[in-house]
């Protein structure tokens, strides 16, 4: 596949970041070369050129992007060839709308597993889960007794505390418990998909396709529990072994600290 720009792109972002991941698996779809760096959680100054904390930032040349759905719709315009944003304007509307629900419903989801006080147990497992992937992007990392005797175990009030992760879980209904939204989840996917086997009824993957795999191969990769995984039923994970055909086999540059995700 030809670039449609020769001008350097790079993808900053957090590790954790769902948003960051999706445009980091959108980009490797388009089969674009790009430079990924990690942002600093507690000083952001990778990217103080963008006057705020919002990641991922998308740079192409001296431009740059910050809403994922925005940079998934300037990726389709510079790489045109392989198109996942939709060939009508009706189906751009309908993968606007599908990752919009994925962004309700399996971002809210991971979130919701990481901090759910009714299931304070399993949800602490989960931030110490987080912790591991966040910590080492910081700079002046903190010696290695004192990230784990005091930052993973209080990592679970850490993330209660965040407005993004507290805005992202709220998304999911509070009045319910942890098991009952991921079945609702699990069923409602299986039903998105039924059609045509992709998440906005199109006849090949969306980026709305790719945000959900990009949440789905983070935490089954990092074994979160209660989230949206690989195995979380028969049908999602016949959908995860077919997407993965879309992508390299040995993606790079490399997202996780663990490499290759699970299922490479």
């Amino acid at each position: 596949m030809a670039a449609q720009t020769d001008e350097p792109i790079e993808l900053l972002t957090y590790p954790n970041s769902p948003y960051g991941a999706k445009v980091y698996w959108a980009l490797q779809f388009k089969g674009a070369k790009f430079a990924l760096s990690y942002v600093n959680g507690f000083t952001t100054k990778e990217i103080a050129f963008s006057k705020q904390k919002v990641v991922p930032v998308l740079k192409i040349g001296d431009r740059w992007l910050q809403d994922s759905r925005e940079n998934c719709l300037r990726l389709e315009e510079v790489f045109p060839e392989r198109s996942f944003a939709g060939k009508t304007e009706q189906e751009r509307e309908d993968v606007i709308a599908a990752d919009q629900w994925v962004d309700r419903n399996i971002f809210g989801l991971h979130m919701r597993a990481c901090i759910d006080k009714r299931e304070s147990v399993l949800s602490k497992r989960n931030a110490r889960r987080m912790a591991d992937v966040v910590l080492p992007s910081f700079s002046g990392l903190p010696p290695l007794w004192f990230r784990n005797v005091v930052l993973k175990p209080t990592w679970w009030f850490v993330l209660r505390n965040v407005g993004f992760v507290k805005r992202m879980a709220s998304q999911i209904d509070t009045h319910k418990d942890l098991q009952s939204v991921h079945a609702e989840v699990v069923r409602a996917f299986e039903k998105r998909i039924g059609k045509t086997g992709f998440l906005a009824g199109t006849e090949e993957p969306s980026f709305a396709d790719i945000a959900a795999f990009a949440q789905i191969a983070f935490c089954t990769t990092h074994g979160f529990e209660g989230t949206l995984n690989a195995d979380a039923s028969p049908v999602v994970s016949a959908w995860y072994d077919r997407m993965r055909t879309y992508f390299p086999d040995n993606p790079t540059p490399a997202l996780f600290p663990y490499w290759p995700p699970a299922g490479f």
